[in-house]
């Protein structure tokens, strides 16, 4: 279903009832894994838009069960928060372990933890580039522009 994550995934934070019931938009007793599919997408994009700063994405957890474990933690946290925004009456406990996620996610852009490997010099995040001072030589000088 995701790269990372699954409906099993997610049933360990909720139960088969729960996933029905916020999925069902059709009333067909069954969990709409379109819509299911579509909350995880959504979680698993925000991840890589935070990873891609320091990461190549998507990132491999193949060599890594805890990191694997890690990140589907968030992501799973991320996905059931975005299902359950689907129908009313947010539970706190969800819409806190959401903002524990963003705020891991914004430490993990930012370079304050990371995944255990080196993160891709390729990356666009700061720091992650080279540093380059100068630049072309000004066109606009102070004495070319006195007495505009």
């Amino acid at each position: 279903m995701g790269t990372y994550i699954t409906q099993d995934h997610l049933l360990g934070v909720m139960t088969e009832d729960d996933l029905i019931q916020l999925t069902d938009d059709g009333a067909v007793g069954a969990v709409d894994t379109t819509v299911l599919a579509l909350c995880i997408a959504r979680a698993e994009g925000e991840f890589h838009s935070y990873a891609a700063r320091r990461y190549s994405v998507p990132v491999d957890v193949t060599g890594s069960a805890t990191l694997a474990e890690t990140i589907r933690g968030r992501l799973v946290d991320l996905a059931a928060f975005y299902l359950r925004s689907r129908r009313p009456g947010m539970p706190s406990e969800v819409r806190q372990r959401y903002d524990d996620a963003v705020r891991w996610l914004r430490d993990l852009a930012d370079g304050k933890i990371t995944l255990g490997s080196t993160p891709d010099p390729s990356a666009s995040g700061p720091g992650a580039a080279d540093v380059r001072s100068g630049g072309e030589t000004r066109q606009m000088t102070h004495d070319k522009l006195s007495g505009l």
